[in-house]
């Protein structure tokens, strides 16, 4: 280990010194029970802490739809990052959307304005008042919003965090009750357990869909030459949050081409920070496929995916919204398990190596494997993706036109 890496790390340990601080001096370490029926009764004001990414938000639906029926005359706001505004502002029954940006936590934020904007939104919070905050981010920043609250009962997950140099087992003080997670079942019943033991009932519904623009989705594809009578259409997202997610643009080009020598038209999407993924793809590509570049905004974007045959990328916020709109899947599991984090909805093929290390507990520190190599991603067969996306456009039928109400969930 260099000075560089040491510091790092001596740098990702100040949670959990910071949360030790707060053990000592919390009055009453959280409660393992959950609240009492009696002290829920007075539940008028929630607040919903998600500040992850898209796909987390849109597996949470199940729990909040719980939420929302267990305490039907609450008023119920959310806090999320400033990505998934769009989608988390049309979620039905939510009162108010608040937005926090997390970047200056981790390498190249910007820390004194990102610190500033956190102690202006958390006072913001606290003289809302609430009765109830429930956490299901379970991270640092997410805890340490929660307790700034000062509300009574706020609730979250206890389950092994690493710290550079520590392992947290849950946040202290800065929860009053802490529920058990358990990581060996799939993300949305894990979030259901808070709702459960605030008293709610199992939801075993998909991602609520969100409402999106037909009228701005339909001139999209019409601008970019798509029509419902050129046979069958593939939407390909290369993108993923972390790097170790991602298959290499090199092996997407190599599908695109075997899909489109096919007559499976293959349309390339985007998001911020996608350049040059798109532009490796672009260069690799033999045959010429669509380009939805640049960026369409969130709210467009389920309604151009709802128009796809297949939706071909990585474990992503897009492979979710795909699955809400009915649109069959093909997706890339690397780092994570497709038994944790499978996209519900919709048709779904998952490839996915299973290696021994899998799932990976470096790639939210980490963009490259320690040997240097990502196996767990790099080692599938382009022919193979491709062979599965083209026997889904043969099932889906062309053109798609069947709601996604009416789809099996997987």
């Amino acid at each position: 280990m260099n000075l560089r890496q040491f510091a790092g790390k001596l740098l990702r340990s100040i949670p959990f010194l910071i949360v030790q601080g707060s053990r000592l001096m919390a009055r009453t370490p959280p409660a393992a029970s959950p609240p009492s029926p009696d002290s829920l009764r007075e539940v008028r004001k929630i607040l919903v802490v998600r500040l992850d990414a898209i796909g987390d938000f849109l597996m949470t639906t199940p729990a909040l739809r719980s939420l929302q029926k267990r305490f039907p005359s609450a008023r119920m706001d959310i806090l999320v990052q400033p990505g998934v505004a769009a989608v988390a502002k049309t979620f039905p029954g939510i009162h108010d959307l608040h937005t926090l940006r997390c970047q200056f936590l981790i390498p190249g934020g910007r820390r004194l304005p990102g610190i500033l904007e956190w102690i202006a939104k958390l006072i913001e919070l606290r003289r809302r008042r609430y009765d109830l905050v429930v956490d299901f981010s379970g991270l640092f920043h997410s805890a340490a919003a929660s307790w700034a609250t000062g509300a009574r009962i706020r609730i979250g997950f206890r389950h092994p965090i690493p710290t550079g140099f520590f392992t947290l087992n849950g946040f202290g003080g800065w929860h009053s009750h802490v529920v058990e997670a358990n990581e060996s079942i799939h993300i949305a019943d894990q979030m259901l357990l808070l709702p459960l033991a605030l008293g709610g009932a199992p939801d075993s519904g998909g991602w609520e869909p969100s409402h999106e623009s037909d009228s701005a989705a339909e001139t999209v594809l019409k601008l970019s030459g798509i029509t419902p009578d050129d046979g069958p259409l593939v939407f390909l997202h290369p993108g993923g949050k972390w790097p170790p997610k991602r298959w290499s643009a090199k092996n997407f080009a190599a599908v695109i081409d075997i899909l489109q020598e096919k007559n499976i038209r293959v349309a390339v999407i985007g998001g911020p920070g996608d350049d040059s993924l798109v532009d490796e793809i672009r260069t690799n590509c033999r045959t010429a496929p669509i380009f939805l570049w640049p960026p369409e905004p969130l709210e467009t974007i389920r309604g151009v995916l709802k128009r796809s045959d297949v939706f071909l990328g990585n474990d992503s916020g897009p492979m979710h919204m795909a699955a809400a709109a009915g649109t069959p899947v093909v997706a890339l599991f690397g780092p994570t398990d497709p038994k944790r984090s499978a996209p519900r909805g919709s048709e779904f093929i998952p490839f996915y190596a299973a290696l021994d290390c899998s799932p990976c507990p470096l790639y939210f520190s980490k963009n490259l494997c320690h040997r240097g190599h990502n196996y767990c991603m790099d080692n599938f067969d382009p022919a193979e993706v491709a062979a599965a996306v083209a026997n889904l456009t043969r099932e889906s039928g062309h053109p798609r036109r069947t709601p996604s109400s009416s789809r099996p969930q997987s």
